[in-house]
């Protein structure tokens, strides 16, 4: 390969579910991926996503399913080769939605309607609890009454309970069902995935995979290749967590563009997230509990409180250059700060001790917590300073416990100063409604290895929750994040 490696321009064809890259690059050799096993003496495996060398070819090519576009895109970019792109059989374009057949839902999923006929992959999440994803099949064969669309997952059972809920919405003559043979053909067909090839799956032009996760399998993968034209989404819950070697999988089937569908006919309010890093002060040392160790390292840490205190008081005065000047790393975020009027700021932390703790450097401030039974067991010099959730907004420091949904609409800013884990509780907003952006600022501890690694969970879960990075930098993209989480070697 090292007569290849030297040259700087690439051909990629993109074509169905696959695409080629020729000549083979070195820079692509390293796409791994992570599989945990349940052998101690083994405990992860690296693997290689798919990919195929077909050295036998003229020239030479390396194959990828066509999720992976814009990860290559941007590999073989940053090692400044040029690159031509070529296409074959790529998904019809779909026309706008036909908005006479719409009106019969009282809710419509917006989103999810541009979502598909923007992208020829992705995936589609939804509150299970909330959203129906038979609901939205059906908004779609109503939205483009002439697309051929096939719903495919696993087992009789759950693609037969899909097709007896999606036949309220469709008339039965549009929707058809097989999990094998050659049943009559119809414009929706719901299947197994042994059964897409009696679909006609090769003329399809949206595949809907009930299960994304489901998809990765041997059997499902096989089939799927064969839809050569079609659109492919998957569905996942939001609040699924993906371990790595299913996160890669779906990117790489998928792609990296989802869309978030908390409640029908909402939308996720819009967030933005910037990281602002923390270190210095006294040793926090690796000895005690977990709970002595976040007392030492985030309670009552002076450097972390005192820098926060400090930022938490000048987003209140609305002073966007002082922040700029003082904290660098956030000067990309002060654009999301309106200077027509002070913005609502609240603190977030996880525990009553660390907020009482911050509020003796930020007078003036009220502590909300929730019903925690210890408060009366309180000094009251302390429990004067807490307080029921305010009927006005005053600057505030919330406690995990105090923090609803509802209270973070209140909100234009928050500090996430407790650590945590996951994303916030955003409250959706209605699709109509023009949703004023939240913006996020977190803390990148520096000053101990767990809370290094606590930080970069969070930022994985934002990357999760489609949160942009305030200072429009690659740091929550999710392609970048992809990259990053490359295994460098074998072990």
């Amino acid at each position: 390969m090292s007569s290849t490696q030297t040259q700087s321009t690439v051909k990629i064809y993109r074509s169905g579910q696959f695409l080629t890259v020729s000549p083979p690059c070195v820079e692509l050799a390293n796409l791994r991926t992570i599989r945990h096993t349940a052998d101690p003496g083994k405990p992860r495996e690296y693997l290689e996503v798919f990919k195929i060398m077909r050295e036998d070819d003229d020239p030479p090519k390396m194959m990828f399913l066509a999720g992976l576009l814009p990860v290559i895109l941007r590999l073989l970019r940053q090692a400044g080769r040029s690159v031509t792109l070529e296409y074959g059989v790529t998904p019809r374009t779909l026309p706008r939605p036909d908005r006479d057949r719409l009106r019969r839902f009282p809710v419509v999923d917006e989103s999810v309607l541009q979502f598909v006929r923007n992208h020829e992959r992705g995936v589609i999440r939804i509150d299970h609890d909330c959203v129906s994803a038979v609901k939205l099949v059906a908004q779609l064969a109503h939205a483009f009454p002439f697309a051929q669309i096939i719903v495919v997952g696993v087992g009789s059972e759950v693609t037969k309970a899909f097709l007896d809920q999606l036949k309220e919405f469709l008339p039965g003559g549009e929707v058809g069902y097989t999990t094998g043979g050659f049943p009559p053909y119809r414009r929706v067909m719901v299947c197994s995935y042994i059964g897409l090839d009696a679909t006609r799956c090769w003329q399809a032009d949206i595949v809907i995979a009930i299960d994304a996760i489901e998809s990765l399998g041997r059997q499902p993968f096989y089939w799927i290749q064969f839809a050569h034209r079609a659109r492919l989404f998957g569905v996942l819950n939001i609040g699924e967590r993906l371990t790595p070697y299913d996160a890669d999988g779906i990117a790489d089937l998928f792609g990296f563009a989802q869309v978030v569908v908390p409640r029908h006919g909402c939308q996720p309010r819009p967030v933005v997230v910037a990281m602002t890093k923390i270190n210095g002060g006294r040793p926090v040392g690796q000895h005690g509990t977990t709970t002595e160790l976040l007392r030492r390292a985030i309670w009552h840490h002076a450097v972390r409180n005192r820098r926060i205190a400090t930022l938490a008081r000048l987003l209140a005065e609305c002073k966007p250059e002082a922040i700029a000047a003082r904290y660098p790393d956030l000067a990309g975020a002060v654009k999301w700060i309106n200077p027509g009027r002070p913005p609502k700021v609240a603190v977030l932390v996880e525990t009553v001790e660390h907020a009482l703790a911050l509020s003796r450097t930020l007078p003036g401030w009220r502590v909300v917590t929730g019903s925690e039974p210890y408060l009366s067991e309180l000094p009251e010099s302390d429990c004067q300073r807490l307080t029921v959730p305010l009927p006005l907004f005053v600057p505030r420091i919330v406690t995990s416990a105090g923090l609803t949904s509802r209270s973070l609409a209140d909100m234009d800013i928050v500090i996430r100063a407790g650590g945590g884990w996951g994303a916030l509780p955003v409250d959706p907003q209605d699709n109509c409604v023009s949703a004023n952006t939240l913006l996020v600022l977190d803390c990148a501890d520096r000053h101990h290895c767990e809370l290094r690694q606590a930080s970069r969970r969070r930022m994985e879960q934002y990357i999760v929750a489609g949160w942009a990075d305030a200072a429009g930098n690659e740091e929550l993209d999710p392609i970048s994040e992809y990259i990053r989480r490359r295994p460098r070697s074998v072990q």
